[in-house]
């Protein structure tokens, strides 16, 4: 397996922190490793709720057949990928409480339809 050069991962991280500040993303403490990550997986988002702090990863290893898709197109749409990881990620904590409150789940949707129409709207101006 071929290892990933580190400007790939600089890029990783930039576009990360790109879409961390078009969605308003500031109650996070954020960590970046480039580290083996044992499988095909570009990269991975670890979300501490409580702590308010997340780890993205980006692997350093890249299966032969897959080096043709790393791409900076691929390596941005891997960081927005992994920044709505984060940004559902309260959604997902509350839905696994056994005693949410119906209307807890609710204002959480309707609080990521706000931000996603706020983002979307004033990027298409």
């Amino acid at each position: 397996m071929p290892n990933i050069p580190n400007t790939e991962f600089n890029l990783f991280k930039k576009e990360v922190k790109k879409w961390l500040k078009i969605f308003g993303v500031k109650d996070y403490d954020v960590y970046f490793l480039f580290e083996n990550l044992y499988d095909d997986t570009w990269a991975s988002c670890a979300v501490d709720t409580e702590a308010h702090s997340t780890i993205f990863r980006y692997n350093t290893k890249i299966d032969e057949d897959l080096i043709q898709y790393h791409t900076n197109e691929r390596i941005n749409k891997t960081a927005l990928h992994e920044v709505l990881e984060l940004i559902f990620n309260t959604i997902d904590e509350k839905a696994k409480y056994r005693y949410i409150k119906e209307d807890e789940i609710d204002t959480e949707r309707h609080r990521l339809i706000e931000l996603f129409c706020n983002v979307l709207i004033e990027r298409k101006g």
